[in-house]
């Protein structure tokens, strides 16, 4: 097979994300036909480099188990095709399978490449749910509004950002890696979320790391700050019942130009505490919030639409970003709304 049928950067792009082996596009035409049995050793040894054995996932490994899934697979469709198999392929899956299921970590590394080569490493938990929160992994959501920040950058540009569910970090760092804000605040409220998202920023920013103030008592609501590239950026504890005026007023971080988050509109009893905090976070001169939601339940994100405006807010569809800086992992619809504050 020659190497213009298959598109090593989208695959390894696919694959360091992880998205499903079953979904995976590995040619040009993305018609999902390989012709394994012209699959040269070379092109296999190419395949094994720019996936299981790239630098990034040998020093931030990513699921054991999924990458045992890519190699089994491809090394099954060789074997059915009668192509011979490239040495290098059995043996990065036999050391895989070395790695049981209950030695691999809780945690695990994903990397969402953008702009063909540069990527954001995040680590994540691995279950659905750990430690009482969904927001130790990244959701369909934030990478659509990964891609509208992308899209949309030059209106984000010497901004004042706050982010608010920031979960573990990727639509901030895809801001602060493109979109040069004035000043980008990360807020969550749960420890865990934010220990994380700590974690992360200082592994994608790591020549920053000795000049990174992690601030560890449990009392404090700024767990991190460091000036980036120019860019203030604070990581702080924010929960939405507790954001009113005097709080707002007596914190000079908490005036933002614009407010982003993404899939924080799955539960419907903290509805009425994220409308508060946006009646008090919101202004009437311009600044605007725009969220991103995983259209899970239609009826769940019109619940808290049709709310907005007892709380003097409005609300219109933003156009969704083309998929085209990150690698989907899967095609559950995104809407992504803006909202204002209107005058009482």
């Amino acid at each position: 097979m020659e190497d213009g049928y298959i598109d090593l950067g989208n695959l390894q792009k696919q694959f360091l994300c992880c998205k499903p082996i079953n979904k995976l596009q590995w040619n040009t035409a993305n018609t999902g036909t390989i012709e394994y049995n012209t699959m040269s050793l070379e092109l296999q040894e190419k395949i094994l480099n720019k996936t299981v054995n790239y630098d990034l996932v040998k020093k931030y490994p990513m699921k054991p188990s999924y990458q045992r899934a890519f190699l089994k697979f491809l090394i099954n469709e060789l074997e059915k095709s009668n192509q011979e198999v490239h040495d290098d392929l059995y043996n990065a899956y036999c050391l895989l399978l070395q790695v049981s299921d209950h030695q691999e970590n809780a945690t695990q590394y994903r990397h969402f490449v953008y702009n063909d080569t540069e990527a954001i490493t995040l680590q994540e938990s691995m279950s659905f749910v750990s430690l009482g929160t969904t927001g130790l992994c990244t959701w369909q959501a934030a990478l659509g509004l990964a891609e509208w920040c992308m899209t949309n950058r030059k209106i984000l540009t010497g901004k004042k950002i706050l982010e608010l569910g920031c979960g573990v970090g990727l639509t901030g760092l895809t801001i602060l890696r493109n979109c040069e804000p004035k000043e980008y605040i990360f807020s969550d409220t749960h420890p865990a979320v934010l220990n994380m998202l700590c974690k992360n920023i200082i592994i994608n920013y790591p020549s920053y790391d000795e000049h990174v103030a992690i601030i560890g008592s449990p009392e404090d609501d700024v767990k991190l700050k460091f000036d980036c590239n120019g860019v203030n950026v604070e990581a702080i504890r924010l929960p939405w019942e507790e954001i009113n005026d005097s709080w707002r007023r007596s914190s000079s971080a908490l005036s933002p130009d614009i407010i982003l988050a993404a899939d924080v509109l799955y539960d419907d009893s903290c509805f009425d505490s994220l409308a508060t905090a946006l009646c008090h976070l919101l202004r009437n001169d311009g600044t605007y919030a725009i969220i991103a939601a995983t259209v899970r339940n239609v009826a769940t994100i019109s619940k808290f639409l049709n709310l907005l405006g007892s709380y003097d807010l409005a609300f219109h569809e933003a156009q969704l970003a083309e998929k085209k800086f990150f690698a989907h992992v899967d095609d559950t619809p995104i809407r992504i709304v803006k909202i204002l504050k209107v005058d009482a």
